[in-house]
């Protein structure tokens, strides 16, 4: 199946889910529901989400890896004929791969893909980013009932807040119009389409930014003091800006401090 094709797949099953939730609102706001059901049915779309998108990252990765992915400039490494066979290739000894967090495909991406393409694309979106995993964390919580899995949606997500021990009355908040169970359903959608967009500099993701002294994905940078434009050829360090970047000094232990400048992701570089 093309990218393309797996991208309007998952589209369409989000925006069901999405649509679904809202019907059960409206059940709940008739008394129709109880708060119970819509409690278990938000929880229950959550974890078909997560299966969605972790279904759209695995197949697109192995569709990429056998040349069969329908994109311009995608380039694989290894020397497989079937998905079944990249998949033996990739997982070596290992029982099962993990897909997500998103963050490890990208790792993955850059030892199999030429440049990582395209997943190296969600590099560096952090807002996108911070939605995907928010998503994985609650997903855990859902579907463990591990202490890790409660200590970990405690510290990144209900922070305290009595109110959201419970996963769907989070997902059921609506800190800015919109539930956070949409924001991260359009988290998803927006990630499907640039993944398996033709064009490798990413329309929905949002920006990429780097800091100065950080390993950062090649590709033209704009500072974002300055303007001035940067170059990495290759995955590296990305230099401060010698415009932006402030240094001080500590009158009493007479440290140097210096603010590292930011960096704007203009275009990631091409695959050769």
């Amino acid at each position: 199946m093309t990218a393309q094709a797996l991208a309007v797949r998952h589209a369409h099953d989000a925006s069901q889910t999405v649509q679904m939730i809202k019907n059960f609102r409206n059940l709940r706001s008739k008394n129709k529901l109880s708060i119970g059901e819509l409690d278990l049915a938000t929880e229950a779309a959550l974890l078909s989400l997560h299966t969605s998108f972790e279904t759209f990252v695995r197949e697109l990765y192995l569709e990429c890896a056998i040349g069969a992915a329908g994109m311009a400039g995608v380039r694989s490494r290894l020397r497989a004929a079937t998905p079944e066979e990249a998949q033996a290739l990739i997982a070596g000894d290992r029982q099962f791969l993990e897909w997500l967090p998103v963050t490890k495909t990208v790792d993955r991406a850059l030892v199999h893909l030429r440049a990582g393409q395209p997943f190296v694309r969600l590099w560096g979106r952090q807002q996108i980013l911070r939605h995907l995993d928010l998503m994985q964390v609650v997903r855990n919580r859902v579907a463990h009932s591990g202490e890790q899995a409660q200590r970990i949606y405690e510290r990144q997500v209900s922070k305290g807040d009595v109110g959201f021990d419970r996963p769907a009355r989070w997902l059921l908040h609506a800190p800015a119009g919109k539930t956070n169970f949409e924001f991260m359903a359009e988290a998803t959608i927006a990630a499907c389409k640039d993944l398996s967009a033709d064009s490798r500099t990413p329309q929905m993701l949002g920006p990429a930014v780097a800091t100065g002294g950080q390993r950062a994905a090649p590709g033209t940078y704009r500072c974002e003091g300055c303007q001035r434009i940067q170059h990495l050829r290759e995955w590296g360090v990305i230099q401060s800006c010698p415009h932006c970047a402030k240094t001080t000094k500590c009158l009493a232990c007479a440290r140097v401090n210096a603010t590292a400048s930011k960096w704007t992701l203009e275009a990631l570089k091409a695959v050769r």
